[in-house]
């Protein structure tokens, strides 16, 4: 598992409570009574116990020259238990025949704690020029509290006038401590960290909308959000640093991972726009009026950081859905901003050879995008004929920086660069060419151009791919289906800078699957994929991919069936990819999961008055 906040701190990835193994245990309670059909009132509680753990193993090699390569093995095992419980209740009432409200409470408690032992180890050849092992101890407690409410009301005589109250409120209490050893030929070391990190959320949402001139609307919508945190993170060196022992003394503090902050985020948004909704058409035109205030306040110091963003975001979109085509247009902008992590400039600890810090300077994000998209519904000839384009570009795209201090410590920053553009387009249609024969085509394509920083010196990384698929599918009422089909993908990417990343490349894909289904009720299918990968340099291959399975009826009526499935009969399931990123080029080989059987049995179950296709259970 893993997951993201917006404050400060670093989380772990083993947050959520979840491993590759999961051993889990749920129980609850629910209610719900509805009274007179205007008033109902529900009810949940229950509470959650997951024992978790993972065991991943990795190696990566990177090759430097024609003799010499570069190897990480990497293996890693955590263990961990997570505890929870939740309740909530709700509650709502209808008013009359034009509005309603409703109000819910809700709060959680939740526990977790594991321990993940790992080892690294990087060779020049078969020349070890590091090994270390690491072990890490988590436990984190969070609290959270949940408030909400809602008000909505139409007019008797004209439902185009409408209005509607949201408001809602969070809050949660985080408590975190991390034991982390690293020991390896170069450094050791022993450190706690102690996050807490308490969180308030508010946000009031408004809507309304009125009819101008027959179809024509008028629509207002406002909110207010704001955000209030206190965060504190405490880094301790242990008083042995080489012990990997976690039951001593923590009493030297690292100032520089150490830090206290107050911060608060507050937007206001006003939206009006007008809106068209006749017949088969329906068409809007408006502009997003924002402002957002970020503040942070360091608690050990006078030090104040407060910035103040006012953006205006037009926008248009049309949907035109006569009865065989529909038509989708919209452009429009948007904007990202800063997070209170990406502004403060501190560091912000990951991992102690790898670090990040903020930007004061950083400016939102702007991005100017479109989307067209047609769909030709009921096309003689044809089951289905679609197309779509789309695309963004922005000239302060936000963009990660890496730079190396003095101590060799790799420290990432975010800045703003000019020239980020993405595009695609794609074009899918199935047209019958028999009763029992159709042709499928899929055609795709896109262009990327990314800005980069490297050695302080701007560039661009441009990406531009092109696919394409054509397809036959035989299909002969239920008891033969026959499909064949190939793709070819083309990928050319150019480095402005570094002439050395640039490649082109054609790969090539084929299948082929039937499935038969006879008179006793035996059902087979079998299905072979082969991956033609050999321009991919040193590991490039041809990857065939077999499957197949058997399916048999215990009983007259269906009702009971087995089946066999075979996976990947010819052990060669492996992926391979090259692609380029920054100032690297990226050529992988991974193993999937390889062959294995499966018996499955399984259970047709009728849906009662009701003639819809059975549903299956296994």
């Amino acid at each position: 598992g893993s997951a993201n906040d917006d404050f400060y701190y670093y989380t772990y990835n083993n947050s959520r409570g979840e491993g590759n193994i999961n051993n889990k245990l749920s129980s609850g309670f629910t209610y719900f009574n509805e009274f007179s059909r205007k008033r109902k009132l529900s009810f949940n509680i229950y509470g959650n116990r997951n024992k978790y753990n993972s065991i991943e193993a990795s190696r990566s090699i990177n090759p430097i020259n024609d003799s010499t390569q570069r190897s990480n093995t990497d293996s890693s095992v955590m263990n961990g238990e997570t505890l929870s419980g939740y309740f909530e209740v709700d509650y709502s009432k209808a008013i009359d025949s034009t509005g309603r409200y409703d109000f819910g409470f809700s709060t959680g408690l939740s526990n977790n704690s594991s321990t993940t032992n790992a080892t690294n180890i990087i060779r020049l050849n078969d020349m070890i020029l590091n090994k270390g092992i690491s072990s890490i101890r988590n436990t984190a407690e969070n609290q959270k509290i949940g408030l909400i409410g809602n008000y909505r009301r139409t007019l008797r005589k004209d439902n185009r006038y409408m209005f509607s109250i949201h408001a809602s409120y969070r809050m949660s209490d985080n408590n975190n401590s991390s034991y982390q050893f690293l020991e390896n030929t170069q450094d050791t070391f022993n450190n706690l960290n102690e996050r807490i990190t308490k969180s308030n959320e508010l946000l009031l949402k408004g809507y309304g909308t009125m009819p101008i001139y027959k179809k024509l609307s008028f629509n207002l919508s406002a909110d207010r959000w704001l955000q209030n945190n206190a965060s504190e993170q405490l880094s301790r060196s242990a008083q042995n640093r080489y012990s990997s022992q976690f039951e001593q003394s923590y009493e030297n503090r690292i100032d520089t991972l150490s830090i206290e902050l107050d911060n608060r985020m507050e937007q206001y948004t006003v939206k009006p726009f007008l809106s068209l909704r006749k017949k088969s058409l329906y068409t809007a035109l408006g502009v997003t009026f924002m402002k957002l205030n970020i503040a942070n306040k360091f608690r050990d110091s006078s030090e104040v950081i407060s910035t103040n963003y006012s953006k205006s975001l037009p926008y248009f979109q049309l949907q035109y859905y006569p009865e065989k085509l529909y038509i989708y247009l919209t452009a429009y902008k948007s904007t990202s901003f800063p997070t209170i992590s990406e502004l403060l400039p501190i560091l912000n600890i990951a991992n102690n050879y790898e670090r990040m810090t903020g930007n004061k300077n950083l400016n939102p994000q702007d991005n100017y995008a479109f989307r067209a998209y047609i769909s030709l519904q009921k096309l003689k000839g044809f089951k289905w004929f679609a197309i779509s384009t789309n695309g963004s570009m922005s000239d302060n795209a936000k963009i990660w920086v890496n730079r190396q201090n003095a101590d060799g410590i790799i420290i990432k920053s975010p800045e703003n660069a000019k020239g980020q553009k993405e595009f695609s387009s794609w074009l899918s249609f199935s047209k019958k060419l028999t009763k029992v024969l159709n042709l499928n085509l899929s055609v795709s394509g896109t262009s990327d151009r990314n800005p980069l920083i490297i050695n302080e010196k701007h560039a661009f990384g441009t990406n531009n791919s092109m696919s394409f698929s054509p397809g036959l599918n035989f299909t002969k009422a239920d008891s033969l289906d026959l499909t064949l089909g190939m793709s070819y993908n083309y990928n050319d990417y150019r480095n402005s800078l570094n002439g050395e990343l640039n490649f082109k490349q054609n790969t090539y894909r084929y299948n082929i699957n039937v499935r038969a289904l006879f008179k006793t009720g035996t059902e087979i299918s079998s299905g072979l994929d082969i991956s033609d990968q050999r321009n991919v340099p040193s590991i490039g291959k041809i990857i065939p991919i077999w499957n197949a399975y058997i399916q048999q009826p215990l009983d007259k009526k269906g009702t009971y069936n087995l089946k066999l499935t075979a996976y990947d009969i010819l052990k060669r399931n492996t992926n391979i990819t090259r692609n380029a990123s920054d100032n690297f080029i990226y050529i992988n080989q991974s193993n999937r999961l390889q062959q294995y059987f499966m018996l499955t049995l399984i259970y047709k179950i009728k849906k009662m008055g009701s003639s819809d296709e059975m549903e299956y259970v296994y």
